[in-house]
């Protein structure tokens, strides 16, 4: 409907902030943008959530990761919170990468769904 704004798949119908693209552009042009980063993101970058989680919601001591997207975020928290023999529960409808990252870590076996 007119006025709702689709987040689904990450699509919008909007472009980005001509601020975005500028600094996109100038991005790709340092040497560090071509090159795997570490796997729980750049560490300003986590810095500057923290301090935003600190100041905007009182939330501190915590440890932040910055990922690639949901799909990584979501095999990183498998293997961050499940252990060998664990099972885990997968309510339909769920995103098929969910179970596949249950199955890809070693815990197919102990997978219910429904």
């Amino acid at each position: 409907p007119e006025g709702t704004l689709s987040l689904a798949q990450g699509i919008t119908s909007w472009g980005p902030p001509e601020e975005a693209l500028t600094e996109a552009a100038a991005a790709v042009r340092e040497q560090a943008t071509g090159v795997y980063g570490p796997g729980e993101g750049i560490q300003t970058l986590r810095d500057a959530f923290a301090a935003s989680l600190d100041s905007d919601f009182g939330v501190r001591g915590v440890e932040v990761m910055v990922t690639a997207g949901a799909n990584q975020a979501y095999v990183n928290t498998v293997l961050a919170t499940m252990d060998h023999g664990d099972a885990a529960v997968l309510f339909a409808p769920y995103y098929f990468n969910h179970r596949m990252a249950i199955q890809m870590c070693g815990h197919a076996a102990d997978l219910l769904t429904g």
